[in-house]
């Protein structure tokens, strides 16, 4: 039943229900098999499953305690799995990102979750220096934790958001810099581009995932990439990645670039 929950949740999400009213709306414009699929759940699936789409009017906090409390749970493959299929994709374009460098000299993951993205690249043996996860719930980064401790890998799970402060990290510490489905989630965004930015060694490389079509929090492209610009990156590359393009079918928007 998870699986049909998150289906249905993500489905949703991308389409852009970010309430009530706009839920009730697209209900009567899905395929009558998503229809069945909620109808088939029990009315406390239901109710988590509109609370996501109130999520746009939530506090910060209020949004953490949903991730921890309801979205999680949804997302039991984070856990089971070394690499969801969208973290395969991610992983694969990373690996070719960084293919003409021997070794990286640590890696920042800002918003990990679990990890298992930075999990997988210590397991391939070409970090060479802290990899660091930092992330707000505690059950996510503990997940992290145990999934590190069976693959034998060293990596760093601390908890922690992005705020309109600076990051308990010196500057330049970095030669990767990475934020994946997680700055269009905060109302700080700008200061996570910034902290990024901030913490990458000279040459080091940014690498900006997020969702077009957030139910929380829309990032402007050209502000991005005009922001990533004034924080002494160069080589920005962008991408729309369509539906087909992402195993979730979910729209993304792919930036990258490196510290000048």
């Amino acid at each position: 039943m998870y699986e049909i929950v998150t289906e249905w949740c993500n489905f949703l999400i991308d389409l852009g229900a970010t309430n009530v009213e706009n839920f009730t709306q697209l209900m009567f414009k899905l395929q009558a098999r998503y229809k069945h699929i909620f109808d088939s759940l029990s009315k406390a699936e239901q109710e988590k499953i509109m609370l996501a789409y109130k999520i746009k009017e939530m506090t910060e906090d209020e949004f953490l305690r949903y991730n921890e409390e309801v979205y999680v749970p949804l997302h039991p493959d984070w856990f089971r799995d070394m690499l969801v299929p969208d973290q395969e994709f991610i992983a694969k374009e990373l690996l070719s990102l960084l293919c003409t460098r021997e070794k990286v000299h640590g890696v920042i993951d800002i918003g990990s979750g679990p990890g298992t993205l930075d999990i997988f690249l210590a397991s391939k043996g070409i970090i060479d220096g802290p990899i660091v996860c930092l992330d707000p719930l505690a059950t996510s980064l503990q997940q992290g934790r145990d999934l590190a401790k069976r693959m034998a890998v060293d990596v760093e799970f601390q908890e922690g958001r992005i705020t309109a402060d600076a990051l308990p990290f010196e500057s330049e510490s970095f030669e990767l810099a990475i934020a994946i489905d997680s700055l269009h989630w905060t109302t700080h965004w700008k200061n996570g581009i910034k902290e990024m930015a901030r913490l990458l060694k000279k040459d080091g490389v940014f690498y900006l995932f997020y969702s077009e079509h957030s139910p929380r929090i829309m990032i402007p492209i050209n502000e991005a990439q005009n922001l990533i610009y004034s924080c002494g990156l160069r080589k920005i590359q962008t991408s729309r990645l369509r539906l087909q393009d992402t195993p979730s079918g979910s729209p993304r928007i792919l930036i990258t670039a490196i510290k000048n």
